[in-house]
């Protein structure tokens, strides 16, 4: 049998392979000897087997290394730069938050804030003066990576004592951060990236937005073959692209840039676009609406394990955290899936979750159901502390 590199790939030697070969040459040299493992010659044979071994695994991590389905580590960074890809580092999450105090009082960077529910620390990221007025807005970015959760309304406690700066609070959620970007997450961005090569087809639409607009988040393209109005609404022979963050006209720009000749676009933001001949051009894209979803978790205790005295801000805050990292634009809510973040917090025997999803914030809490949501292709899940509660049965 032949080992190495051959043309099906890299065929490993084995360790039995390797300890059958080196005891026909050890009979060759020295013939009719004692094998047995706990001889002279076995205990040598079996740890030069065992080196030669660990080489040739050696061998077939440094071939695997090369390609872009199995390096790991380092040795993507590596692969992945052969398409001009590096791997996205971790980034803070990051808030503005409103500072009260003294009027001409210098807030100065490095203020450090808490977050009261998780005690995760914010730091100021520039100085302002407070004016006149007794208030100013300051941006701040968490000190650690990652998803650092920060709900409205729960940075207000000041870690670093300054005169003249009596309060503090932010009056929106923070924007998460995220964690370097994993090898799975690379490869899939290697991928999307490819399509970039490919012309006018709705994947390399698709990426091109995300790779080229500063801010987009998110892209999802649906376009409709026939020569008749589909069901949501768009031309025959058209495509509509829904599309999180970056800047309307970029977007528009981009669309224009991207999209076949004759190819109609559809979507609730209307441009104009200007082309080389000083002819107009309208084209179109939609922004997702918000779905506003309700959860409320009912748990029993396990009598073996004790819940912590703050497990209920827990499982709120890793209900959050997974909703925001599990769902986005267009992702139905599935119901099991909630269940997962429950329970990674000790304490918790069983659960019931509900759920429900409203077009705005009502007063109250809304009819809640245990089977899925369905969320429209062009509408964006919104969740939040406020609309998660946990009790306990």
């Amino acid at each position: 049998m032949s080992y190495g590199v051959l043309l099906t790939g890299f065929n490993i030697k084995r360790l039995t392979d390797i300890k059958t070969e080196i005891e026909n040459e050890f009979k060759g040299v020295f013939g009719d000897i004692d094998l047995n493992p706990d001889s002279v010659f076995g205990q040598i044979i079996g740890i030069l087997s065992k080196r030669e071994a660990d080489l040739w695994e050696v061998s077939e991590d440094v071939y695997l290394s090369e390609y872009s389905n199995s390096a790991e580590g380092v040795s993507l960074d590596g692969v992945i730069q052969n398409n001009g890809l590096t791997r996205l580092p971790a980034t803070k999450s990051t808030v503005p938050i409103i500072m009260t105090g003294t009027p001409t009082t210098v807030i100065p960077i490095g203020l450090q804030v808490r977050v009261t529910t998780t005690g995760e620390l914010f730091v100021s990221i520039e100085s302002v003066v407070i004016p006149t007025e007794g208030s100013i807005a300051c941006n701040l970015e968490s000190v650690n990576y990652g998803k650092i959760i920060a709900p409205e309304n729960t940075i207000t406690e000041i870690v670093t004592p300054l005169t003249g700066l009596d309060t503090c609070t932010n009056l929106v959620a923070a924007t998460l951060g995220g964690e370097i970007e994993s090898d799975i997450e690379l490869r899939i961005r290697r991928k999307v990236s490819l399509r970039i090569q490919a012309v006018s087809t709705v994947e390399s639409i698709k990426a091109r937005i995300l790779q080229d607009v500063a801010g987009v988040t998110s892209v999802t393209i649906k376009e409709n073959v026939n020569g008749t109005v589909d069901l949501q609404g768009r031309p025959g022979h058209s495509f509509e692209t829904a599309v999180t963050g970056g800047s309307n006209q970029d977007i528009l720009d981009k669309i224009w840039e991207l999209k076949p000749a004759g190819i109609e676009t559809y979507g609730n933001v209307t441009g104009i676009i200007v082309d080389s001949g000083g002819v107009n051009h309208t084209i179109k894209f939609s922004r997702p609406v918000t779905k506003y979803i309700w959860i409320k978790v009912s748990i029993e205790l396990n009598l073996e394990e004790v819940l912590p005295a703050d497990g209920i801000d827990q499982i709120k805050n890793a209900m959050l955290l997974f909703c925001n990292s599990e769902f986005t634009m267009g992702d139905d809510i599935i119901i099991q899936k909630l269940y997962a973040p429950v329970f990674e917090i000790v304490g918790v025997y069983s659960a019931l979750i509900e759920i429900a999803a409203t077009d705005t914030i009502p007063g109250s809490w809304p009819t809640l159901q245990t089977t899925n949501i369905a969320i429209g292709y062009i509408q964006l899940p919104a969740f939040d502390l406020t609309r998660i509660n946990v009790v306990i049965l």
